[in-house]
């Protein structure tokens, strides 16, 4: 399997609200990231 990492970019947002909001990612990052993680959220963090 090839991967291949690459910046973010704004059109990311839906699908990082989506991976973020995931009760399980928080369990492990809850000091930093709000939950529900909203595409707000996630718009503001790619603004960043």
């Amino acid at each position: 399997m090839k991967v291949v990492l690459r910046e973010w970019k704004k059109s990311d947002a839906t699908a990082l609200a989506h991976i973020a909001n995931n009760r399980k990612i928080w369990d492990n990052v809850r000091d930093k990231l709000p939950h529900p993680y909203s595409k707000k959220d996630a718009k503001n963090w790619l603004a960043l």
